[in-house]
């Protein structure tokens, strides 16, 4: 189930945003981000951005590794 963001909300996220709606520090979001602990980013130009939608139903499927997350999603 894909969550639908708010109208006026943002569908792509800055570290900091997805940090936030996550519950980690920017730091944190990082490190988890290396580790492959959290969704893959799109990378637009130099930009990184996370979807909203995705990291929603991430946390909604119980945040398992981005391998398993890859590997639910097809």
């Amino acid at each position: 189930m894909t969550a639908t963001p708010a109208a006026g909300t943002p569908e792509l996220l800055r570290d900091t945003e997805a940090a936030e709606l996550c519950g980690l520090s920017r730091s944190g979001w990082h490190k988890a981000n290396s580790a492959g602990r959290v969704p893959l980013p799109l990378r637009i130009g130099r930009a990184t951005r996370w979807r909203r939608t995705e990291l929603l139903d991430w946390i909604a499927a119980g945040t398992p590794r981005r391998d398993r997350w890859i590997a639910m999603r097809k």
